[in-house]
């Protein structure tokens, strides 16, 4: 029997859109080619790191990690099942502009939360 996980690794490999997969503390656990693309940072680099000090800028991490900690507290996040426009960093440092979608599901027990980010620059 084929392994029922290709079809969906190849998926995300192939996407255009950048995605990234945190634990529920906020840790990359999932970086696709797209997000190394798009935001300049070396998959094998970023698993384990926080990210919120890699790519939300400076001044909104303070709002990020609220966010992040009432999610905790709550299971509740502003932001969740919707899609937002907003600014993101890349390695450089330069803010990019990005439409942003986040979910979370469950895997082995834990949330996890899937943030889905296609970057709109060159459109606005």
């Amino acid at each position: 029997m084929q392994d029922r996980n290709i079809p969906l690794e190849a998926a995300v490999t192939g996407a255009l859109d950048a995605i990234i997969i945190i634990d529920s503390d906020g840790n990359i656990i999932s970086f696709n080619p797209a997000a190394e693309t798009i935001f300049g940072f070396d998959r094998d680099a970023v698993i384990g790191k926080n990210m919120g000090d890699l790519i939300v800028p400076k001044q909104h991490r303070r709002a990020h990690a609220e966010g992040m900690r009432r999610y905790q507290e709550t299971g509740f996040g502003p932001v969740l099942n919707k899609r937002r426009e907003l600014t993101a960093v890349h390695a450089s440092g330069k803010e990019l502009d990005v439409e942003l979608a986040i979910t979370v599901t469950e895997s082995n027990g834990s949330k996890i939360i899937n943030g889905y980010l296609r970057d709109i620059t060159e459109q606005k």
